[in-house]
């Protein structure tokens, strides 16, 4: 019964504090201690990688089903609530499909498309050459003076 206990307090409590650092993650408070508090939980809660909890869950799982001291029941709460801290606390990263910087491929340019040198120059062109002064803009601007 003590483990049972146990296991689901620790879960309700790592729950708990999931949801009250995402839920001050977007409210601004007055208090900078409280927010820089709950900023630095999540943060570290945050940098635990993913594959822990899944790997927490089963075992938790597997010990209540091999061990009569934990309840069964008691030991699928626990994971739940672990899951959905987790999912709570890290919804982007599991819900996004984008990848990570470091994974992405290297884009590579079409085959059809030429590559412009990028050493070529632009010169005037020879039957619209450009004028080197505007005599509308120097009038203007003397009329102003």
């Amino acid at each position: 019964m003590l483990p049972n206990l146990i296991m689901a307090g620790i879960a309700t409590a790592f729950f708990i504090v999931c949801v009250l650092c995402v839920m001050s993650e977007g409210s601004p408070s007055d208090k900078a201690s409280s927010r820089n508090f709950f900023r630095r939980v999540r943060i570290t809660l945050r940098e635990i990688p993913l594959i822990v909890y899944p790997i927490t869950m089963g075992i938790i799982i597997y010990a209540g089903w091999k061990c009569d001291a934990i309840n069964f029941k008691c030991a699928v709460l626990t994971a739940v609530l672990l899951a959905m801290g987790a999912f709570v606390l890290n919804d982007s990263r599991i819900l996004s499909g984008r990848k990570k910087a470091r994974k992405k491929k290297k884009r590579k340019p079409l085959r059809w498309v030429r590559e412009v040198p990028a050493t070529k120059e632009v010169s005037e062109p020879k039957y619209a050459p450009l004028a080197k002064e505007l005599p509308e803009l120097e009038a203007a601007a003397a009329a102003e003076k």
